[in-house]
């Protein structure tokens, strides 16, 4: 995993007239990651958004499902707060220092890649 250039994001979040940077990081069937910068009080805060569906249309597999509700209770118990969206995803953030983000991250993708509770 490369480092994410927290700095480039800084930037880009004080031009933006949102006053927001995103980037994603990963991306999966049912699941995404990114990360971000949100300009409060003249200051950049960097977060984290991991973002799951848990179903696209046709029946759904319970078994997938109670897989993402392991991982959004992971995500729960991590200290994201979790909402509800308008196409049935779950936005799970978490604001972290710049110097927590790149771990965390990492944290992220080690759970995946070893299926514990991650994002697969």
């Amino acid at each position: 995993m490369q480092p994410i250039d927290l700095e480039a994001l800084r930037r880009e979040a004080f031009s933006s007239p949102q006053r927001e940077s995103y980037t994603p990081i990963q991306s999966g069937g049912d699941h995404r990651v990114g990360v971000g910068a949100r300009v409060k009080q003249k200051e950049a805060q960097y977060f984290i958004e991991v973002i799951v569906t848990l179903c696209r249309g046709g029946k759904p597999s319970l078994s997938d499902v109670d897989e993402k509700l392991t991982i959004l209770r992971a995500l729960e118990t991590r200290g994201y707060a979790l909402t509800c969206e308008d196409d049935g995803s779950i936005s799970c953030e978490i604001q972290l220092p710049g110097s927590s983000v790149d771990a965390e991250v990492e944290r992220l993708t080690e759970a995946a890649n070893r299926g514990e509770g991650g994002l697969s």
